[in-house]
């Protein structure tokens, strides 16, 4: 403000003595009252004064302007530098993106025909243990060994598949207890070699709505478990609900240690191996993982509940006929 006034100096000046010489001729005039003099003067001064106010914030804007003006005329220079720059540099990320992107689907592919190889002798083996004797107290433990193996590959198979289940899925009536029959019957040597029983409570034809191999997969891990963690000579209780809306509700507890309250949150969690499974080493933290990726996909509700050293229960809730899987199936 100082600085416009001092700019201004001439345009005050002028005013000044155009002042005086009104207020001269007025004094020499009679015809002029003291009291019109000072009010002429007070109108011209507030004049004055609201023209120099209105005049340096005009000047200021307009000084703002031509500042932004040279900043961008500075600038200008190294617009089209930086443009390039980072045009190259977003080309570089998408050439590294695509790369390994193409890796992935390499390793995915090379993964899936080591799975296909590996389940050749697999197999052979299967073949070979059950020609074995029921009396070859070796058997049962080769059954048991190789079901942990299979259990292993199919696992990473599925973690692979996982990645594409939205295309890989069809939505249809399933009967559950033929479901849990097949497997039940997979894991009937490792029962046996822990003397656990199976109390099954279902309908004589219990059917959902969901994708058989993934629902297949999601009962295994959970039955799994069930045994892996169980105590010898403990039951599995496999039970049939319906909730109060009518969802088909599939309950599976066991007589096992437990999991640890701090735990439970986290039991979904990619490679979390829980208390538990970091002192027994027999978890790889990626089972249930997946069993809950694809529930999630597919509408299954999991809820798990437990208590150390009782037991855990985990119920799968399977959602109802909606335009989603109506549309998916017809």
């Amino acid at each position: 403000m100082w600085l416009f006034l001092r700019e201004r100096k001439a345009w005050i000046g002028f005013f000044i003595i155009l002042q005086c010489v009104l207020n001269i001729f007025a004094h020499i005039d009679a015809g002029f009252a003291t009291e019109t003099i000072t009010y002429l003067n007070s109108i011209n001064s507030l004049l004055f004064i609201l023209f120099l106010i209105w005049r340096f914030l005009r000047e200021q804007d307009s000084h703002r302007a031509l500042i932004e003006l040279e900043k961008n005329k500075l600038l200008r220079p190294f617009d089209e530098e930086t443009k390039n720059y980072f045009l190259g540099y977003s080309k570089e990320l998408k050439d590294h993106l695509n790369e390994a992107m193409i890796h992935h689907a390499e390793e995915n592919d090379r993964i899936l025909a080591w799975i296909h190889d590996i389940k050749t002798p697999l197999t052979a083996q299967k073949l070979l243990i059950d020609a074995m004797s029921s009396s070859d107290p070796l058997k049962k433990r080769l059954e048991i060994e190789w079901l942990r193996t299979y259990q292993l590959i199919d696992q990473e198979l599925y973690g692979i598949r996982i990645q594409s289940i939205h295309q890989d899925n069809k939505i249809e009536e399933i009967d559950v207890k033929q479901l849990l029959k097949a497997e039940l019957a997979i894991l009937r040597t490792w029962c046996m070699e822990k003397d656990i029983g199976i109390n099954v409570e279902l309908a004589s034809f219990t059917t959902v709505l969901s994708d058989t191999k993934w629902t297949v997969f999601i009962i295994r891990q959970i039955l799994t478990n069930a045994v892996k963690y169980s105590n010898e000579h403990a039951v599995i209780h496999i039970k049939h609900m319906l909730s109060d809306r009518g969802h088909v509700k599939i309950a599976i507890t066991d007589e096992g240690i437990g999991i640890p309250a701090e735990d439970l949150p986290r039991i979904f969690q990619k490679s979390f191996t829980g208390t538990v499974g970091r002192k027994r080493n027999v978890s790889t933290g990626m089972g249930l993982y997946l069993a809950k990726q694809a529930a999630d996909e597919l509408g299954i509700h999991l809820d798990v509940r437990s208590k150390v050293g009782e037991g855990t229960t985990v119920t799968l809730q399977f959602p109802l006929e909606n335009d989603y899987t109506t549309t998916i199936n017809f």
